[in-house]
């Protein structure tokens, strides 16, 4: 997963997927077996595999993973940056 996975996210959809705390949790909590949670999954405009998504729950802007074994995980600063460098990081802690 890298830079490019991500630029190409954002160019697909160019917004931040917005989530409630509950819609948050059942989305950590997903079983990628499950057709109901794919389908919870793709009506908020996620799909598995897909690289990581900036997301916003509760107004706080975030960065999940996709990945169906690691589905919903979220991304420490750390981590942002080694991916995807200081100035994505800074963009997650300004605010």
């Amino acid at each position: 997963m890298g830079i490019e996975q991500l630029i190409k996210n954002e160019a697909e959809g160019g917004e931040i997927i917005s989530l409630t705390e509950e819609e948050f949790k059942r989305i950590y909590n997903l079983d990628p077996k499950n057709p109901e949670d794919i389908k919870f999954i793709e009506s908020k405009g996620i799909a598995l595999d897909s690289g990581d998504v900036v997301i916003k729950v509760n107004g706080r802007k975030e960065m999940m993973v996709t990945d169906k074994d690691d589905f919903g995980t979220i991304l420490t600063l750390d981590t942002i940056e080694r991916r995807y460098g200081k100035d994505k990081r800074r963009e997650f802690e300004e605010q």
